[in-house]
C-alpha cells in the first residue's frame, strides 16, 4: 500500500488521482466553507437556512477539488475560497 506523498509524487495531476489528498484537501477548508456560510448567511433574508448555505459550500468545495490544477500558480485556498463565494452568491433567495 502506498502512501499519500507517493502517490502525489507519481501523478502529474496529484488531486485527481490521489483520494487520499482529495480526502485531506476537503477535511482542511471545512471550516472555511463554514465561515463563508456564515458571513454571506448574515446579509440574506431570515428565510434563507444556514444548513443550506453550508450544503452548497461543501459542493462547491468538491468541484474546486476536482477542478483546482495543481500546476497553475494560484494557491488552492485561494481558487477555493473564490470558487465558494461565487456558488454562495449564486444561490437563489426563497420568495
Amino acid at each position: 500500500m502506498t502512501t499519500c506523498a507517493a502517490q502525489m509524487q507519481r501523478t502529474e495531476n496529484a488531486v485527481a488521482e490521489a483520494p487520499c489528498l482529495r480526502d485531506q484537501m476537503i477535511t482542511e477548508r471545512l471550516p472555511l466553507v463554514r465561515a463563508i456560510a456564515m458571513r454571506v448567511h448574515g446579509n440574506l433574508p431570515v428565510q434563507v437556512d444556514l444548513d443550506d448555505l453550508i450544503h452548497a459550500g461543501v459542493l462547491g468545495l468538491f468541484d474546486a477539488v476536482n477542478k483546482y490544477d495543481p500546476n497553475k500558480s494560484v494557491a488552492f485556498a485561494s481558487y477555493a475560497k473564490l470558487s465558494d463565494t461565487g456558488r454562495h452568491s449564486r444561490q437563489p433567495t426563497p420568495a
